[in-house]
This record gives structure tokens, sequence and C-alpha cells, in this order.
């Protein structure tokens, strides 16, 4: 699935139901530059041509679980906000097929057909174990694949831009929407320290003026 996907829907949601894009602006997010960092130090790489084994080492299989760990990271630093438990859940499970797989995420011979991503099939089959160009994927037979349910096995329902996905990557997105929309509408609120929401409840609500 898509990020953009997430945003977009939840700021329409977010809006319809109420909320503004002034609130989303207020929204406090700690560690906010690790995102940032992942994608500059990600896509470079990915655009790059893929690394052939006589070449050398192929460096997205170093910087891409070391960009997931910082975005896990991140998204652990803002837990207590809406959503992002889901997003910690989708990066858990992506990072877990990762890191199960050399670095790279797999994606299977059945799925790139779905696709129709023909040409990345073609490069993979004369490139065995060789990162698909433009991907963060490499083909892999469903039965060398660890994990492969958390892999790229479902195919993107938007023709225009055919693409491999995987079930964190949905968790990602779902974490996305719940985040932007709950924002709109709430006005930004910052993650709440364990012991905030106790301390308000027992606070209780302030007298009304005048009240006798």
């Amino acid at each position: 699935m898509d990020l953009f996907v997430g945003l977009i829907a939840g700021l329409f949601a977010g809006l319809v139901s109420g909320g503004r894009l002034s609130h989303l602006a207020a929204l406090h997010l700690t560690y906010a530059w690790l995102p940032l960092l992942a994608l500059a130090v990600q896509t470079p790489l990915v655009l790059l041509p893929p690394v052939l084994p006589a070449a050398g080492p192929e460096p997205l299989r170093f910087w891409l679980p070391a960009t997931l760990i910082a975005l896990a990271f991140f998204a652990w630093g803002n837990r207590r906000l809406p959503g992002m438990p889901l997003i910690l859940l989708g990066l858990a499970g992506n990072a877990a097929a990762i890191f199960a797989n050399g670095g790279l995420m797999p994606t299977h011979e059945a799925a790139l057909r779905r696709a129709g991503m023909i040409d990345s099939l073609a490069h993979a089959r004369g490139n065995p174990g060789v990162r698909l160009p433009r991907s963060k994927n490499v083909l892999l037979e469903v039965g060398e694949t660890r994990l492969w349910w958390l892999s790229d096995v479902f195919v993107s329902p938007l023709a225009s831009r055919p693409r491999v996905f995987s079930a964190g990557d949905v968790a990602i997105t779902a974490g996305v929407f719940v985040l932007v929309a709950s924002s709109c509408r709430a006005g930004g609120a910052k993650p709440l320290g364990p012991g905030a929401a106790l301390a308000g409840e027992a606070s209780g609500p302030l007298p009304a003026a005048g009240r006798r």
C-alpha cells in the first residue's frame, strides 16, 4: 500500500467529520526528523541500478534494515498517538521479513505476474538473488522465503501504478489514516505521559463559574 493513500484518505475523513487542516499542523511528533532521514537514505538507493554480485554487495541490503530501525524508533517514541501502534506493528512485520531474508523484501513470481510487472520478472530470472530495479524487493521462491506471509504477496488494486505490497504495508497505511484523521479532528494532541490521563481524571471537571 502507499502512504499517500493513507494520508489523502485520512485528510478526507478528518475534514468530512468536522476537522481542520490547522489542527493537523499542530500535530506534535517526537523525532520527526527520523522519517525524513530514512527517506533521504532509501530513495537514492532504490533509484540506483541494482548491484550485481560481481560488483560487490547491494548497499540497500544494509541500509534498508538500518532505516527500518530508525523508523521503528520514531514510531515507538510517538506510540501514544492515535494510529502509531498500527504503524509500529506494520514496521515490525516488514522488518521481520526483511531481516529474515538478507536485507531485502521478498516477493514472488505469482505476485509479480498479477501486478503485470513482467519486466521486473524478466530481470529477476536473468539475475537470481539481485534486487529488482527501482524497488526494495528480491524475487524468491515461496519455499525459499522465511516468513513468506509477511513478504510482498499482495498486489495493488490501482491499475495505473502496479506494485506489490505486504501485510505490514497495509498496517502502516491504516495507521497513517488513523493518525491523520484523528489529528485533523483533535487539534494535534501531543503524546501523553503515563500519568497524564490519570491525573486528569483525578482532578475532575472544573466547577462552572458562578455555580453555587
